[in-house]
Formats: structure tokens, sequence, C-alpha cells
């Protein structure tokens, strides 16, 4: 599908592709294709971030599996979090490739959640994982061919990596895995 609007998600929901990927580690023919070539620069493909409602800032119980999200390298691919009134918690993304965006995922004030076979690639940055990232599990995870940063931690508590796969990375100065005041 050629998507045209940036989607943003404000609730607990679930979205899971007819035809996933049974792929560890990224994609198949049949997984549900998100083009998402089209946004303006400097826009994200899929932004999760607390709800609007009075009383109801924290998102909780959003899962995505089966998609691969294609873009260019002026647009971003996942955002989730805002700030401290509109956290998320309780996030499962499984089975997700980001494909030939800027930044691939992009998390503050993220409290608990599970990204299983998880795969940004192609992309400028791969997983900034930013302010108030905590209790994360990221299992077979990758972020591969990224031509900056494959990997930055900063402010994050608690976040795990089983089975990762950061490879064939082009850049040519500074470490492509950074921390920040993370534990």
């Amino acid at each position: 599908y050629n998507i045209n609007k940036p989607i943003v998600i404000r609730q607990g929901i679930s979205i899971i592709a007819d035809m996933r990927a049974t792929a560890p580690y990224g994609y198949t023919a049949t997984t549900g294709k998100l083009d998402f070539s089209g946004l303006p620069i400097n826009s994200w493909a899929i932004t999760i971030s607390g709800s609007d409602i009075v009383d109801q800032k924290r998102i909780t119980g959003v899962q995505l599996e089966g998609f691969l999200l294609t873009g260019v390298q002026t647009v971003n691919g996942l955002k989730v979090g805002q700030d401290i009134n509109h956290d998320v918690t309780e996030l499962y993304v499984k089975e997700f490739a980001v494909y030939n965006f800027k930044d691939a995922l992009s998390t503050t004030y993220l409290y608990g959640a599970t990204f299983s076979a998880f795969r940004a690639q192609s992309c400028v940055n791969g997983l900034l994982l930013g302010s108030q990232t905590n209790q994360v599990h990221f299992d077979r995870c990758a972020a591969v061919t990224i031509s900056d940063k494959a990997l930055t931690l900063t402010n994050c508590e608690g976040v795990q990596f089983t089975s990762p796969n950061i490879s064939n990375l082009t850049k040519s100065d500074g470490p492509p895995i950074t921390q920040y005041q993370s534990q």
C-alpha cells in the first residue's frame, strides 16, 4: 500500500498484517508492505504517542506485527513516545522491518516494550533509544547497512538485547554504537 499521510496511534490497538513474515530477522515476499516514500521531508511514517484525551495521557497496549515499512532517507520510520505527559507502555512490535528511512526507530518515554524480529535496514540511523526508554527487550533484532548511527542509547535503563545483529555498517568516522547516561 502507498501511504500518503503519516499514521498517528493515540490509543491501544493491534495492527497485524494478514500475510506477515515468518522468517526471523526480517521480511519475506508475503509481508504486508507499506510505502511511505511520498511523505514530506522529516515527517514520521508511524508515531505512537499518548492520547490527548483529558485524564488519559498514557498509551497502553499497542501491537504492530508483520509489516515492512519502506521510505526514503528524508523521511523517518517509527517514533514512539513524545514527552513525560504522552508516554507509552506495553508496546509489542513483532516481525517488523523498516527499510530506507532517515531514522528507523526513535523512542522517548517508553516504559516496558518488546521488539521481536525488528529489522532496521538501509537507513541513515538505526535504533535511537532516547530519554526514559526503560525496560525494553529487543529479541532477534537487527540494525544492518546503516550509514551513520546503528544504535544510540541516551538516558536508558534496563534495555536488553537477545541475539542482536548489527552489521554491514558504512560509517567512516566515530563509533556506530554509542551510549550516554544509560545503564
